[in-house]
């Protein structure tokens, strides 16, 4: 809620092992794929369960420290803070990434082409420039 402790971006794509990933050891975003590169549950419910695993100190199979509270239908982009501008300024962020690599594209006189793996490089600048300031504001904004 303060913003000053930002989780490991997860993001969904379609293929299990990209090409542009071979010889990568780490990412610095959590990788999931399905066929359409969309959050199912099976994702949602490893993820927190990783996340679960990380703020409790002895194993166990329920969630002890997180508790999920389900919104109700049409009322996410009103009530969530994600929504209330954190994407947005992520975005904002990723697209400036995008244009500066296609302008060292264009002026190293080379295609312009983005994989996978430099999507979430991209992304992940870009998340790293979100201020806590930003993510705070968001929530003080939604009450």
């Amino acid at each position: 809620m303060t913003g000053t402790d930002k989780r490991k971006l997860l993001v969904i794509g379609k293929s299990k092992n990209p090409r542009c990933f071979k010889g990568v050891s780490s990412l610095p975003v959590f990788y999931e794929n399905n066929t359409k590169a969309w959050m199912t549950s099976a994702i949602f419910e490893k993820t927190l369960n990783y996340w679960d695993d990380e703020l409790r100190p002895h194993p166990s199979l329920n969630l002890k420290f997180i508790k999920l509270i389900f919104l109700p239908t049409n009322t996410t982009a009103v009530l969530q803070p994600m929504d209330q501008g954190v994407i947005r300024n992520i975005k904002a962020h990723y697209r400036n990434q995008l244009v500066l690599k296609m302008i060292e594209d264009i002026e190293n006189h080379v295609e312009s082409k983005t994989t996978v793996l430099d999507a979430i490089i991209m992304l992940d600048k870009a998340w790293c420039n979100v201020t806590s300031t930003g993510i705070a504001n968001c929530f003080r904004h939604t009450g």
